[in-house]
């Protein structure tokens, strides 16, 4: 008989492995050992044990002694370990990685990895992947003749876009000049993703409260920069981004 050592090898009655129809009242040894039945294998290790049972004659008797051995496979449970998770950037260096590294647990070495149907590897390269969460499963199987149980984990890899701040330019108008009382700062992005906050860069002194209607009557002549910043979701393991742009108003001639 096998069993895998994860199971409940606490009561194995060893009376019920032999064939045939043996008698009850004859003793068990292992080895030179005198054990009982039901036995307790869950201390064994992973290996062959041979169990022989012996029945005596009655006392008088001319009959041999006869005697039938129980043989006990105990087989090693695989590990797959735990399931792990990482996130990365999609502009970092992913063309190699390690997913055997990102299981928790004490996995054993020799496991195939699949992603979804098809065959993965590790390290494995994930440069060419668009941004988005991607399961890994490490699938690790018994030794040939084990009664042990396939196992895997899997590893999920969340692959997060950049932000972008866009390319800004340069706006340049003369004081006062009555066309310039409303401007729209992100008329002077392109590329840029919604939802940054603009500063002041230079303390000017204009209302930012809606960046699309911003009024410089008010301000004197001069350089003036502001700053687009937008920052990645709470869990990227992408970096913010900022952008400036610049007006500049002439002074009137004099």
């Amino acid at each position: 008989m096998s069993y895998c050592s994860d199971e409940d090898l606490t009561n194995i009655d060893l009376l019920g492995l032999l064939e045939g129809t043996p008698d009850e009242d004859g003793a068990w040894t292992e080895g030179e050992v005198s054990v009982g039945s039901p036995i307790d294998l869950s201390g064994y290790d992973a290996g062959v044990y041979t169990f022989t049972y012996t029945v005596t004659p009655e006392e008088g008797s001319v009959c041999e002694e006869k005697s039938a051995d129980v043989i006990i496979t105990i087989y090693d449970p695989v590990d797959a370990g735990e399931p792990g998770s990482m996130g990365y950037c999609i502009d970092a260096d992913l063309s190699s990685v390690d997913l055997f590294d990102l299981l928790e647990g004490t996995p054993d070495e020799g496991g195939t990895w699949t992603e979804g149907e098809d065959p993965a590897t590790s390290p494995m390269d994930l440069s060419g992947y668009d941004a988005g969460v991607f399961t890994f499963t490490y699938t690790v199987t018994p030794e040939e003749g084990s009664v042990c149980e396939e196992k895997s984990a899997d590893v999920v890899i969340t692959i997060y876009d950049v932000v972008n701040a866009g390319e800004g330019s340069t706006l340049q108008f003369c004081q006062g000049d009555p066309t310039q009382n409303m401007v729209n700062l992100f008329d002077l992005l392109t590329g840029e993703d919604p939802g940054g906050d603009w500063a002041d860069t230079d303390a000017s002194g204009v209302d930012l409260s809606d960046p699309t209607s911003v009024d410089f009557t008010s301000i004197p002549f001069g350089n003036y920069t502001f700053t687009y910043s937008i920052s990645p979701s709470e869990e990227s393991e992408c970096q913010p981004d900022s952008e400036e742009i610049e007006i500049i108003i002439d002074p009137l001639p004099d």
